[in-house]
């Protein structure tokens, strides 16, 4: 209850700043230890959830961390998504791909 209540923030600015930089919409429950990421697209709920990860492990939930540690989480998924990519296209033995197509494919990952 206690972390929920510093993700929301005074007047719900925390959680209204989380909304607006990360693109996701979450969903407080009555549920203990429950906060749902809500969003169509995977790759941006998984940035989410990074960044969602890293503030409750840091403990300081305020505007500025919230925008530090998603550049951060950004960085690092987008890393997954070309390392995946790569590594599908060379269990397939293409190797002259596009970076863009290669970025798709890794894209794919986070939707299964």
């Amino acid at each position: 209850e206690e972390t929920k209540g510093k993700i929301i923030g005074k007047e719900g600015r925390n959680i209204r700043a989380f909304e607006r930089i990360t693109g996701v919409e979450l969903l407080m429950d009555d549920a203990p230890d429950e906060i749902t990421i809500s969003s169509f697209d995977p790759v941006r709920r998984q940035i989410a959830k990074a960044t969602m990860d890293e503030l409750i492990k840091d403990g300081r939930i305020q505007p500025a961390k919230i925008e530090e540690f998603f550049e951060n989480a950004k960085n690092d998924i987008n890393e997954i998504i070309r390392k995946k990519g790569e590594d599908a296209v060379h269990e397939c033995g293409i190797y002259t791909l596009d970076p863009r197509i290669v970025a798709i494919l890794g894209r794919l990952h986070f939707r299964t």
